[in-house]
């Protein structure tokens, strides 16, 4: 998911790049990206969430230091991406306008 997000992106970047380009945006559609603004955020997330569910699954105590410090790691990092989501998604709805798919959400599919 986040791999293909990736390479979706870099493929709607001009091939030369000229000083009228370098402001031109491309707003991606296909795939994940009919749903969220950001896919590659949530699949980075997701990957940080079943990281962490794999770890807590162990037959050791599940409370230690060490393991708490992966969750809360998962949690802030999903608070800043989120942050990073909101505003450039309403940068985006400002310069596509009209053409901006009206139900997209920013992170989180039909939800936020």
């Amino acid at each position: 998911g986040n791999c293909w997000c990736h390479s979706h992106l870099a493929g709607l970047r001009p091939r030369t790049s000229t000083p009228a380009q370098k402001g031109s945006l491309s707003l991606p559609v296909a795939g994940p990206f009919a749903l969220v603004s950001f896919p590659h955020y949530l699949f980075e997330i997701l990957s940080w969430v079943a990281f962490n569910v794999v770890l807590l699954a162990q037959e050791e105590p599940p409370l230690t230091l060490g393991r708490c410090s992966g969750v809360v790691f998962c949690a802030v990092g999903a608070c800043i991406m989120g942050g990073w989501a909101a505003e450039k998604h309403a940068a985006l709805r400002e310069h596509f306008g009209g053409r901006f798919p009206a139900h997209r959400r920013r992170l989180i599919p039909f939800v936020f």
